[in-house]
């Protein structure tokens, strides 16, 4: 749905879809952008997503294996 030339997410937002059929894509993407975060972005982050509250890591891992635990 995400490719479709009508939706065309990406063009008009300029924003990217990753999903588990372009995983690939995405840890390519995650590897580009890491270190050019700046400190005011990263700070944000931590803001956005507390340590306290969540693990990104691991909540990566729950989604692409919900039945390991």
């Amino acid at each position: 749905m995400m490719r479709d030339p009508r939706i065309a997410l990406e063009q008009r937002y300029g924003t990217k879809v990753f999903s588990i059929s372009n995983w690939d894509q995405f840890l390519k993407w995650i590897e580009k952008i890491d270190g050019s975060l700046s400190a005011d972005h990263l700070n944000d982050l931590e803001i956005a997503y507390p340590k306290s509250i969540v693990d990104p890591t691991e909540a990566l891992r729950a989604l692409v294996h919900p039945d390991s635990k």
